[in-house]
Formats: C-alpha cells, structure tokens, sequence
C-alpha cells in the first residue's frame, strides 16, 4: 500500500518531517498526539509526523492511525 510504503519513508527521516509538522500544528497534531499519550515524547512525534506526512497531507490519518495500531512493529 501507498501509505505503508510512505510511512517507511517518513519514519526514517523523522527529524525533517517533524519540523513540517510544527509548522502545521493545530488540530490535526493534537487529535493524533491524543491517542498516543502512553508513548514515549520522542514516539508521539515520529507517529504524527509520520501520520501527517512530508507534504503535510492529513487525508491519511485515520488510515495510519489503524495502521499503528494493528502493527506492533511500527511502534515506538
């Protein structure tokens, strides 16, 4: 899938989205930081990065929220 192969990409290049996703901020961090509480700060901010991607396209959230949470691998 797209989005699986995109992940991959983010999360290997966390520190560059995760300034993306600063510039965002706003709704979209905050619903996805919310379900992710019991991670580590550093864990929370690959995922949103990750959820909300380089281009800064949220229209894969709810799919890369699923993801994370049936793929144990992809935790932090």
């Amino acid at each position: 899938m797209d989005q699986q192969t995109e992940l991959t990409h983010v999360n290997a290049n966390a520190q560059e989205v995760i300034i993306t996703l600063d510039k965002i901020g706003g709704e979209h961090s905050g619903r996805l930081l919310a379900g992710y509480l019991h991670f580590s700060d550093e864990g929370i901010r690959r995922k949103a990065a990750a959820a909300v991607g380089s281009n800064g396209d949220t229209s894969t959230l709810p799919h890369l929220i699923d993801l994370f949470n049936n793929e144990p691998e992809m935790r932090v």
